[in-house]
């Protein structure tokens, strides 16, 4: 998982993207979709380009970020 990989929590996650850890925890589980501002958001807290980010979650599947 790259958040984990990157050595971040859920919390630390959420508050760079402004919402709450649980709608993290719901993005991160797939229980809900990803905008594409949290998209590109996520892209530059994980510090890797935004279609890297989407092969991710294409070949892996949603628990991957």
């Amino acid at each position: 998982m790259i958040r984990i990989k990157k050595g971040l929590s859920q919390h630390g996650v959420a508050l760079r993207l402004n919402i709450s850890q649980n709608a993290y925890w719901k993005i991160e589980n797939g229980e809900t979709g990803l905008s594409i501002d949290h998209l590109l958001s996520l892209a530059d807290t994980f510090d890797i380009p935004a279609s890297t980010l989407l092969e991710s979650l294409e070949i892996e599947g949603r628990n991957v970020i």
